[in-house]
């Protein structure tokens, strides 16, 4: 999520799927750049996050997770700013975990 930022988290149940969204209002991603930065050590502004001592890794290490919980992380920019990072398991397995 974008430093500085305002976050809301949500989460609902629909059928057989968990959904968490996790919202800012930062500047978003460029559409071109939404895939891209889920790969490790991938940055936006690697000037910027020097600074703070962001290696790339937070997304990529999400994806992980998610996925090992037969899960998928969907990235969504909002308009007129902002990202929602969506997460989405099956709910056997949030409810086993």
């Amino acid at each position: 999520m974008h430093f500085g930022s305002s976050v809301l988290i949500t989460a609902s149940v629909g059928g057989e799927v968990v959904t968490v969204d996790v919202m800012d209002d930062g500047p978003g991603i460029p559409k071109d750049r939404l895939q891209s930065v889920i790969e490790p050590f991938v940055r936006l502004d690697p000037s910027r996050s020097n600074r703070f001592g962001n290696v790339g890794l937070g997304l990529s290490i999400v994806k992980e997770i998610v996925e090992g919980h037969e899960g998928t992380l969907e990235l969504i920019n909002r308009r007129p700013t902002g990202l929602i990072a969506r997460i989405r398991l099956p709910s056997s397995q949030v409810i086993s975990s």
